[in-house]
């Protein structure tokens, strides 16, 4: 019982990140805001933790296509700003960076993207 009320809430986080992750992805796309405006609320609201970063990009349509396929497949992708203008693709937040590893190998098989744990602080 105690699992399933900590995956509920594992998914109710994931959720809620996307929301708004999602929410500062559109208001930046419809010019309501800023570059460095929606860099920042895009920041706020990513999770700091151990990711497997599976791909990074200068062009953001390519970061989202490529987000929007790993999130197609199941798994929880964010876009991580790295500087320099690129976006990361990452997997995750996981705990530890053990984690992060043993997921990259099941990432590998399915998705068939080669990445590598990285860590993101706030």
């Amino acid at each position: 019982e105690q699992a399933a009320t900590e995956q509920a809430a594992t998914e109710q986080a994931a959720t809620e990140q996307a929301a708004t992750e999602q929410a500062a992805t559109e208001q930046a796309t419809n010019g309501q805001a800023t570059t460095g405006q929606a860099a920042t609320e895009q920041a706020r609201a990513i999770p700091a933790g151990y990711y497997v970063q599976v791909g990074a990009f200068s062009d953001k349509r390519r970061a989202l296509a490529l987000r929007a396929r790993v999130r197609k497949a199941g798994w929880p992708a964010q876009l991580i700003p790295k500087g320099h203008g690129l976006l990361a693709v990452a997997i995750g937040p996981y705990l530890t960076r053990k984690e992060a590893s043993h997921k990259q190998q099941r990432i590998l098989g399915q998705l068939h993207l080669k990445g590598y744990p990285i860590q993101y602080q706030q």
